[in-house]
């Protein structure tokens, strides 16, 4: 697990999880190009998680998904 007093997953993580989920945003299905990676374009590659920390989700990598700029609000 990661350390909850940092919320942002280490980036060796971002890369980890977005090669998982094939750089693809999982909840919409746009794809998140690892070009567009640290930009501000809407399909750049983010982090999300798959069930949310105030639902009781775990900030740990098995429940990150790879989600585009867009649909990672």
């Amino acid at each position: 697990m990661i350390d909850l007093d940092n919320p942002d997953p280490p980036s060796f993580y971002k890369s980890a999880v977005c090669e998982r989920d094939r750089w693809t945003c999982q909840v919409c299905g746009v794809a998140t190009p690892k070009s567009a990676n640290w930009t501000n374009e809407p399909n750049a590659p983010e982090i999300g998680h798959k069930v949310p920390l105030h639902e009781g989700g775990l900030h740990a990598y098995e429940n990150f998904q790879c989600v585009c700029r867009s649909c990672n609000v």
